[in-house]
């Protein structure tokens, strides 16, 4: 539905009318602070808000002073908003008709308090503090304050809200207590227990800012804090001495939220980030958008930052995509799970790993013993139909998780690397080590030589002490031998399973490990070349790269003939397995072990640039990536 023309005409024309209101209001603020500071002796000092009388949460006369102060900034940010191109964009897109709303609201509670006129007073106040908040929080949504924001945004547009903000909340719960109840009241039990449940919650709004974004409202909750201390100043003279200093304890507290935000503003923890985040369900080229805005989460206590330098992809990664609707997998989140940086936040001391696996540098730390500012790391978002925790992932440029699911990557691997060896090193240490347990001896077939999996399966399967046989096309046959295959076969040629039941190897394979997981050919079959204690695992039913909802009837049969099927019926007589997407984080320990004796390193295919994702993924999807398939998302 199109704007109405006199919607659009005040929207987009209403300079004038906009600075006149400004004008307006400037004169009621200078009116208010004239009465706070008595400066007219002709007319009485106006206590509490509206009453006329003193209260128990009357503040100093000095806090208007500090209010008159920001009403002169806020009067720098409506000059921005109106008379520059940046400014008028801002109101433009973000605030609309809210702004003069915002000023014509203020100005009517400022003249029904100099009216002395408690009630209507008291419902302006609260639309005041909704239009006020609104209009912050779309400003912020819109328009995020990041680490490398202009000084000139700052000053003029964030701080000046922010610390408007912070006085209607301040306004509202004086107002609240000045607006309820006769003089009598305000000297009762149940007055009391009002005025202290107010400033309970004043205090508990500054606190909120501190805890439900850290590092966040700062100039907002000082205003508050000033409030606290100027009832604490003035009340003395009406309020009990136990209310007295329980107002005093409830300031200090504030300020003490003041004081943690500002000191994790000082770390320069970056607001926004890019990403490319799945928005519909379809393939990559229809599911994917690449967004600039989207908000990095701030760790919490036991967590970390990391600055992601490489991500790998994943075939889970675009099969999720296309599988699953949008209602189930509640859209948009960021993509994919595996990626490397460097770490720049750390909020505890980890001893474990666990989960999933990623590759950074550490920025920021805190009381860390393990990890340090600057670590270089790698890990591993933990996988789920909605992406990793609260929706990220590691196409993006930071990636906060739990402390324990990162590593540190040793210097004689590259992050390109490092970021290969998260999802695809845990499944092949899931399957050998913990499920089929291989030892020095055996003789072990991974189907899949080339594949993500399949090539860190190789080297783990030789770095204890395997005799490996591997499957892979005829391209990438030297590559696979390269990693340590004793023997590789082209399965272009024949299929593994018609190539085995023709020609048994020689002794028996004790371990099968499927790394692609294309058919169920090679189970069914395998009584002819798996020893009969010797255990067959995969990495998922058909979780090949041809995965869709055409071929599930297929699926399922075979899913059914695989897990089903006992072998009296038919079924085959082998111990079958499938790695698990466990989060208790046991094969990360055994990983990195093996990657710092450099037994293992991750295998890139190739390389792309962050903006060319699309690219990487119909790479991917061609299912002939020789390794791992990059994307650089720092170059």
């Amino acid at each position: 539905m199109a704007m109405p023309a006199w919607r659009d005409y005040l929207t987009r024309k209403a300079r004038l009318l906009n600075t006149f209101l400004f004008l307006w209001y400037t004169a009621a603020n200078v009116f208010i602070f004239s009465l706070a500071f008595n400066i007219d002796a002709d007319i009485p000092r106006r206590y509490g808000y509206g009453l006329g009388k003193p209260g128990y949460l009357t503040p100093s006369p000095w806090i208007f002073g500090v209010l008159f102060i920001i009403h002169l900034m806020f009067a720098g940010t409506i000059l921005y908003t109106q008379w520059t191109e940046k400014g008028n964009e801002i109101v433009i897109e973000e605030l609309g008709l809210q702004f003069p709303l915002l000023l014509v609201l203020s100005t009517l509670w400022a003249g029904t308090w100099a009216r002395q006129l408690p009630i209507p007073s008291f419902i302006f106040a609260v639309l005041v503090c909704l239009v006020s908040s609104n209009i912050f929080l779309r400003l912020k949504r819109g328009y995020p304050l990041a680490a490398d924001s202009e000084m000139q945004e700052r000053a003029l547009v964030h701080i000046p809200f922010s610390l408007y903000h912070g006085w209607t909340v301040f306004i509202l719960i004086v107002n609240s207590f000045t607006s309820f109840g006769p003089t009598w009241f305000h000297s009762g039990p149940v007055a009391r227990f009002f005025a202290i449940w107010l400033l309970a919650t004043l205090c508990g709004v500054s606190v909120s800012y501190a805890v439900a974004t850290k590092g966040g409202d700062i100039a907002g909750a000082g205003v508050i804090t000033l409030g606290l201390f100027a009832i604490f100043f003035e009340s003395h003279h009406y309020q009990p001495e136990w209310m007295h200093w329980a107002t005093f304890v409830l300031a200090f507290i504030s300020l003490g939220a003041v004081v943690k935000s500002a000191v994790e503003m000082s770390y320069n923890i970056p607001r926004i980030q890019k990403a490319w985040q799945i928005m519909r369900q379809g393939k990559p080229q229809v599911a994917l958008e690449f967004k600039s805005n989207v908000p990095v989460l701030q760790p919490d206590d036991g967590q970390v930052l990391v600055k992601i330098k490489s991500a790998a992809l994943n075939p889970v990664g675009y099969k999720v995509m296309k599988m699953l609707p949008d209602l189930i997998a509640r859209r948009p989140y960021t993509a994919e799970y595996d990626f490397s940086g460097e770490l720049l936040v750390t909020w505890c001391c980890c001893d474990e790993m666990t989960m999933m696996w990623m590759s950074g540098v550490v920025v920021e730390e805190n009381n860390s013993t393990r990890f340090k500012l600057g670590d270089e790391v790698y890990g591993q978002v933990a996988a789920g139909v909605t992406g990793g925790p609260r929706g990220q992932g590691a196409l993006a440029e930071y990636v906060t998780l739990d402390a324990v699911q990162v590593a540190h990557k040793p210097e004689s691997i590259s992050f390109d690397e490092a970021a290969g060896l998260g999802m695809a090193g845990r499944t092949a240490i899931d399957g050998l080590v913990d499920i089929a347990k291989i030892h020095p001896g055996q003789h072990v077939f991974i189907n899949g030589g080339s594949s993500g999996v399949g090539s860190i399966a190789v080297q783990i399967a030789k770095a204890y002490g395997c005799t490996v046989t591997a499957s892979c096309s005829g391209r990438n046959m030297a590559f696979v031998k390269n990693l340590g295959a004793d023997k590789v076969i082209d399965y272009t040629i024949s299929p593994p399973h018609e190539l085995f039941v023709k020609n048994p190897p020689s002794p028996l394979f004790d371990v099968i490990f499927d790394a692609v997981a294309t058919t169920t050919w090679l189970f069914v079959n395998c009584a002819s070349y798996l020893k009969p204690d010797g255990i067959f695992v995969d990495t998922g039913a058909n979780s090949g790269a041809h995965l869709s909802w055409s071929r599930t009837p297929w699926l399922i049969a075979g899913a059914a003939q695989v897990y089903l099927l006992p072998s009296w019926l038919g079924g085959t007589n082998r111990k079958h397995a499938s790695c698990n997407d466990r989060p208790d984080g046991r094969a990360v320990p055994e990983l990195e072990k093996l990657v710092e004796a450099g037994k293992v390193k991750g295998v890139v295919d190739s390389t792309h640039a962050f903006g060319d994702t699309l690219k990487a993924y119909e790479k991917l999807m061609t299912g002939h990536a020789a390794g791992k398939v990059i994307v650089k998302v720092e170059d």
